[in-house]
């Protein structure tokens, strides 16, 4: 079975303009480094709220 799952987003994207279709392809071509910006992102987030919460905590109790 071929299955190219960039084809298949094309598909999908017949309906709209040809700009808005590239910009599907595109981004469907790089799904996974997109997710990995994002998981970056929630753990430099969750970093700085746990040291920002830990300063608080910690001028509070002085």
């Amino acid at each position: 079975m071929n299955h190219n799952p960039v084809r298949w987003v094309r598909r999908k994207a017949a309906g709209i303009s040809t700009r808005a279709r590239r910009i599907c392809t595109w981004a469907y071509a790089r799904r996974w480094i997109a997710l990995s910006f994002l998981l970056r992102g929630l753990c430099y987030g969750t970093g700085t709220a746990a040291a920002g919460l830990a300063a608080f905590w910690i001028q509070n109790r002085m």
